[in-house]
């Protein structure tokens, strides 16, 4: 979530102020600011969710041992 925003924030950016294009369709630069907006609402979302930039995923490994100690059984799983 939190590439997300960085991303909506960059582009935002990009059309709120570095384009000087005018249309009679679309305001490039009101859209850029709310591509802005969006992209820090994603943010603090990202962060509040606690999701690192990695997206948050967590490695659990679980090891189970036989009595007699020859079999091992090894699982991994991501979250």
């Amino acid at each position: 979530m939190m590439r997300l925003g960085i991303g909506l924030l960059a582009i935002g950016a990009i059309l709120a102020f570095a384009i000087g294009l005018t249309t009679d369709i679309a305001n490039i630069q009101l859209i850029g600011y709310i591509l802005m907006g969006v992209g820090l609402l994603a943010l603090i979302m990202g962060m509040v969710q606690g999701g690192g930039m990695d997206g948050g995923n967590k490695v659990t490994t679980k090891r189970q041992t036989s009595d007699d100690g020859t079999t091992v059984v090894e699982e991994k799983r991501i979250d």
